[in-house]
């Protein structure tokens, strides 16, 4: 995540220049899906990077960036420091604690899992780490690590962690390049794990975390049998549909500020051949040709006019909110609007309409409650619940 203290707020620009995919763009005035944000802690939090709900307290396990780890109760906005893993952790660009998921059968099996950038034998690596939570005790002495590799920049570096409906994890990594650098990446490689999404089974007794059954490189002939797709360049959020399993995943380009990908398993999803939908110089290479065979477009791309990064978030499959049912939610980093979007059978997004109009916020992630309510954390300290208002905005409607 490209960590950028002043965001812009030009949502004016952000209306004028939206660029989209595969179809033409007019737009009318009427009835919007707009967001109302209602902050639910009371003490800022400090560099706030997502959180996650605690299944059985009925409260939030908020981390920042530095590795300090706290319970939120919504219902009053007080919050605890519960934990630290500060040791070891490398705070520079994009990295420090990226992400947690807890097992969707806890309390059966209570274990919470969380990556981090560290460094170890002198470099830097994501790790992928499995405690046992006691209630809301994440016991630091019971700390497993199950996949270790090595990032070699400051950016790129995602991370996210998401369970599927089966119980597999799914864990994003970036290339792990810096922006401007001219080490080659790995992303157009099935082979390494930079650049690629993860499914892993994290129930085997093994000491390290395992490829999920039925990995489409399971044979181990034509790629990593951990990957599930690639060619990512900063997988930043992966999240699943309660209802229907799909898996949605937000990356960023190097001119393309954001694209939203609806993943497919063993699927090659451009970088760094395509950057958005457009071929680069890279594309005439021997990896390019060879990863394109099974190559995905974005479901949505914008570019850098329009926004710094997508930020993906949820289909909302919740109840209080019934004009959002079915709909996906993403941000933008740079300049905090709130889009929403509803996905047809093929994935395309059928109207984009701009929800929130990014005043004073910076999305860092969104988050699920137990009873599929959507929330926002905000990079700046704060976390908010998101609820549904009436109002008159623009909508960008999208036909072929």
């Amino acid at each position: 995540m490209k960590l950028i203290r002043q965001a812009k707020h030009n949502n004016l620009l952000l209306l004028l220049f939206l660029t989209l995919t595969f179809y033409s763009v007019g737009s009318q005035s009427g009835p919007g899906f707009c967001v109302n944000l209602t902050q639910i802690n009371n003490d800022y939090f400090e560099e706030s990077i997502g959180m996650v709900w605690h299944p059985t307290r009925e409260k939030w396990l908020v981390w920042e960036k530095k590795g300090d780890i706290y319970l939120l109760n919504p219902a009053n906005g007080v919050s605890a420091k519960i934990a630290s893993l500060t040791k070891d952790i490398d705070l520079r660009g994009d990295g420090g604690l990226l992400s947690m998921a807890i097992h969707p059968q806890y309390p059966d099996k209570p274990f919470i899992f969380i990556s981090r950038t560290i460094i170890y034998e002198n470099a830097r690596m994501l790790v992928l780490e499995k405690y046992i939570l006691d209630n809301y005790d994440i016991i630091e002495r019971t700390k497993r690590v199950l996949l270790r590799t090595v990032i070699v920049g400051t950016d790129n570096t995602a991370g996210y962690l998401a369970f599927d409906l089966l119980g597999n994890l799914l864990f994003s990594i970036g290339d792990g390049r810096n922006e401007e650098s001219t080490i080659p990446t790995s992303a157009t490689n099935p082979e390494t794990l930079p650049g690629s999404l993860l499914r892993l089974d994290v129930d085997s007794h093994h000491s390290k975390a395992l490829p999920a059954q039925n990995n489409p490189f399971s044979e181990l002939l034509d790629g990593a049998v951990e990957n599930y797709a690639y060619g990512f360049k900063n997988p930043n959020r992966v999240t699943v549909d309660s209802l229907t399993g799909d898996i949605w995943l937000s990356d960023s380009g190097r001119k393309t500020a954001g694209e939203i990908n609806f993943i497919l398993p063993k699927f090659f999803y451009g970088w760094a051949c395509r950057d958005g939908v457009k071929a680069t110089r890279a594309m005439s290479t021997i990896e390019c040709r060879e990863a394109t065979s099974l190559e995905s477009f974005p479901t949505f791309e914008y570019s850098t006019r329009v926004g710094v990064q997508a930020i993906g978030g949820y289909i909302y499959r919740g109840q209080k909110n019934e004009n959002w049912y079915g709909r996906y939610f993403f941000a933008d980093y740079g300049n905090g609007a709130i889009w929403s979007a509803v996905p047809r059978d093929n994935r395309r997004f059928a109207a984009l309409t701009l929800a929130y109009n990014g005043q004073q916020i910076i999305p860092m992630s969104f988050a699920q409650d137990h009873k599929k309510e959507l929330f926002l954390v905000d990079y700046q300290g704060r976390t908010f619940s998101m609820h549904d208002r009436e109002c008159q905005v623009p909508q960008k409607i999208l036909t072929k």
